[in-house]
Order: structure tokens, then C-alpha cells, then sequence
């Protein structure tokens, strides 16, 4: 649906976007800084929602900083079946000006939004034009920077990144077939390569009883998954066995062909699981995990304090060897929805957090019910900004980030209560739970 079968068909929403769509603080750059305290005056912020319940799951920009933002928007009325739901993708000017805006047919969620070099963008989700959630399969489709539909397949996955080249690599669990190849039959686990032009250019199965995996790319367009497995698994070196209750893995793939490069695992508790990786820069790829009790990731012991806290690791992209790794997070619950590699080697991770929010020497204390967090940390792993931002009554969470090539960096996410703040910009909810979209500098 186009901008204009926006205003026909959502036209509360897209009155509240004309309505939200004012440029805030578009002067001068300002110097880093670190304990920003509830955030400093944002480049822009924009609100996106009606009536119902909005959700932005993934934010992605594309070299010239046209931003993309994707989710879905659900009814408020829950009961024993969830109501249909639909996947909305949104396109912002790099001022924060609203573009455009499509909708998936049916049933759908949007999970992973990504761009390429040429400004299109690639989205996966799930969908079912003619039911619910129960019935439904993974999708990949790719629009120009325009909004048009290029291709869409049936092949989609639960993380998506986008290599140098255009390219789409997935990884996620199996529920059907990923071109010629029939992971029902083949594994649980697969990862797959698919070409900008829509064709699968490879597809690997993974032998391993695991959920919630993330991937990334590296600038030789080489793929890395992090998960975590219970049992024995066979990431392509061979079987091995949890040590623990749920373990961690790491592979690297071969950008051609996805052959195995190499891959590690790692002892860990039952309550633990893979949030987010990127590969940097300057030849890590960080891994970043939440957990609960104790945590092994080839250093030293990390030992949780929080209800959950967040654990970070490096290693090195060419094979596998640890860097550093620790552990941060205040006293109450800890999420992060998102990680990125930043400029220089530098990383970004973007979540929640409740009560005191303790990033590296930093601590700063959350509103009443959680406040959103962007961090940006060195390759090295010390802590360059932290940023903490909502509303007293609301519950806030970042949910995405993306970091554009000056150094600023983009953030979706959602608040439920009747107005957040972003610094000194104050946004209106329209219902149940609205997004939220922010440019900050670095």
C-alpha cells in the first residue's frame, strides 16, 4: 500500500504523522559526551501509531541516511487466539521527513529490515494472506528505494543482514524449503545466502536443537551465526556436545559457498540467550548475550547481578579466538533489541532498562517503569556514550538502532504511556502503544 492508501485506508495515522513530523534540533553537531541523562536534544524525532497497538521491531539506512523502519500494528483486543496483525514498513528522509509507507496482505510481521548500497530494501517476517500466526511461513521481500516490490520469496528467516554486495543472508529455523533444499527433512537450523536478485546462492543446515540466533556479515561478505543449543550439535566441525544446560555457539561461513570456517561454543546456564551480533570494522565480531547466574565465553567467569544482565564478547573474525568479554547491566531487568557495528571499530546496542541503568563507569537511573538505552562502546570494548531516555508512566524500550556513516545513529522503538521524551522533544501517543524514531548524534 502506498502513502496515499495510507491516508485512505489508516487516516488517523497519517494525520498524526503530518502532525509529528517537525524537525527538532537541526544545528550544529555536538561534541561526544558520555551520561547524557536522559538525552540530550535529539536531530529529529518523529511518532508513528493510531488507535491500535504499533510495534517497530528494526531500523536500517542506506548510505545516503534515508532511513527504513519495519513492525507490525496489531489490535488492541487479545483473547485466547491473537487477532490478525499487519507488517508495516516506513521510509524517513535523512532530516526525519516521512516518505512513504507499505503494508503486507493478511497476517504478517516484519522482524528484520535491512538496505543495500543503491537504497532498496530487503524485509523478512512472516505472513499469511488468508489466516492467522498459526499457519503461517517465513517471507523475504525486496522493494526499491521508492517503495515498489522488486521480488518476494518464501524463504525468509528469524535475522537478516545485508552483505556489501547486496546480498541477503538468513538464518533461522527451519518450516518449509529454502530454494531446492527441504530443511523440514534436513534440520531445525539452516543458513542461507540469497542473491539481490532473489536467487538462493546457498543453503546450509545446521544440526542443533536451538533457538533465537542472530547473524551478521564482515566486509568480505563472510557470515557469522551466534545461538545457543542444548544436547549435541554439528555446526559443519563436528559433533559436539552442551557442556551445560543450554551452550553457546559461534560459526563463521563462507561468503561463495557457506563452507565451514570455523566455529566455537561456550558453557552457559539454562537462562541465557543470543541478542544481537556485528561484525566490526576492524576484524572482531562481537556477540552480545542476556543471561542470569554464570556465564563462560572463553575469559573469565561473568557473574550476574541484575535480574538480567547483558554479556558482551569479541573475537576475532579470522578464527574465532577470544578478545574480551564482560558483563554489564544495572539491578532491575536488562534487554537489548539490537547491535550494530559502528565507525572505527566501535559497536552500538540499543535496548531497555529498569532501575539503575550501570553502563561500564555509568550508572543512570531509569524513570519509574524502564527507559529506553543507546550505548556505543570502542572495539577495544570501553564505553564512548550512553544515552537513557523516555517518560515518567511509560514504558520504553529501543528496539532498533542503525549507525550512519557520520557517526549519528538512528533509533526505533516504542512507548505505551500518553507522551515520551526524547531530551527536550515530547512525542503523543495515539493509542495502545506507539513507535517512536529518533536521530542522535554521536
Amino acid at each position: 500500500m502506498t502513502a496515499k492508501g495510507l491516508h485512505q485506508r489508516f487516516g488517523a495515522w497519517a494525520a498524526m504523522l503530518a502532525i509529528s513530523a517537525a524537525c527538532v534540533s537541526c544545528g550544529n553537531k555536538r561534541k561526544p559526551s558520555v551520561d547524557r541523562n536522559h538525552g540530550a536534544s535529539p536531530l529529529f524525532a518523529r511518532s508513528f501509531g493510531g488507535a491500535e497497538t504499533d510495534v517497530a521491531n528494526s531500523i536500517a539506512a542506506d548510505p545516503r541516511g534515508n532511513v527504513f523502519v519495519c513492525g507490525e500494528t496489531r489490535p488492541n483486543k487479545r483473547g485466547m487466539v491473537d487477532p490478525p496483525g499487519q507488517a508495516f514498513l516506513l521510509k524517513y528522509s535523512p532530516q526525519g521527513k516521512f516518505e512513504w509507507s507499505q503494508y503486507h496482505k493478511g497476517w504478517s510481521s516484519a522482524v528484520v529490515v535491512g538496505a543495500d548500497k543503491q537504497g532498496n530494501v530487503f524485509v523478512t517476517g512472516r505472513s499469511n494472506p488468508s489466516g492467522g500466526a498459526m499457519s503461517s511461513k517465513k517471507y523475504i521481500t525486496k522493494y526499491d528505494g521508492s517503495g515498489n516490490q522488486l521480488w518476494t520469496r518464501t524463504s525468509g528467516g528469524e535475522d537478516m543482514v545485508i552483505d556489501g554486495a547486496g546480498n541477503a543472508a538468513v538464518v533461522g529455523v527451519a518450516d518449509g524449503a529454502h530454494g531446492t533444499v527441504d530443511l523440514v527433512l534436513n534440520s531445525k537450523l539452516y543458513v542461507a545466502k540469497i542473491s539481490g536478485a532473489g536467487e538462493h546462492t546457498w543453503v546450509k543446515t545446521l544440526r542443533a536443537d536451538s533457538d533465537r540466533q542472530r547473524i551478521a556479515v564482515d566486509s568480505a561478505g563472510d557470515v557469522f551465526v551466534a545461538g545457543t543449543f542444548t544436547g549435541t550439535g554439528d555446526f559443519g566441525g563436528g559433533v559436539v556436545s552442551a557442556a551445560g544446560k543450554r551452550d553457546v555457539f559461534i560459526v563463521k561461513r563462507a561468503a561463495d559457498d557457506g563452507r565451514h570456517l570455523w566455529s566455537r561454543t561456550y558453557r552457559a546456564d539454562q537462562d541465557v540467550s543470543v541478542v544481537g551480533m556485528a561484525a566490526t570494522t576492524r576484524g572482531a565480531v562481537v556477540v552480545v548475550l542476556e543471561f542470569h547466574n554464570k556465564l563462560q565465553l572463553g575469559g573469565s567467569a561473568l557473574v550476574g547481578k541484575g535480574d538480567t544482565d547483558i554479556a558482551i564478547a569479541a573475537y576475532t573474525v579470522a578464527d574465532g579466538t577470544h578478545l574480551w568479554s564482560f558483563r554489564t547491566g544495572g539491578n532491575g531487568p536488562d534487554q537489548v533489541k539490537s547491535v550494530v557495528a559502528g565507525r572505527l571499530g566501535s559497536f552500538i546496542l540499543a535496548g531497555s532498562c529498569a532501575g539503575m541503568c550501570e553502563f561500564g563507569d555509568k550508572t543512570i537511573k531509569a524513570r519509574d517503569r524502564g527507559d529506553a538505552f543507546v550505548v556505543s562502546y570502542s572495539g577495544k570494548g570501553t564505553l564512548l556514550s550512553a544515552e537513557v531516555f523516555g517518560a515518567a508512566n511509560s514504558l520504553d524500550a529501543a528496539r532498533g538502532v542503525v549507525g550512519l556513516p557520520d557517526g549519528d545513529f538512528v533509533v526505533t522503538g516504542t512507548y505505551n504511556g500518553d507522551t515520551t521524551k526524547i531530551g527536550a522533544r515530547s512525542l503523543t501517543n495515539k493509542g495502545a502503544v506507539d513507535v517512536f524514531v529518533t536521530k542522535l548524534d554521536e
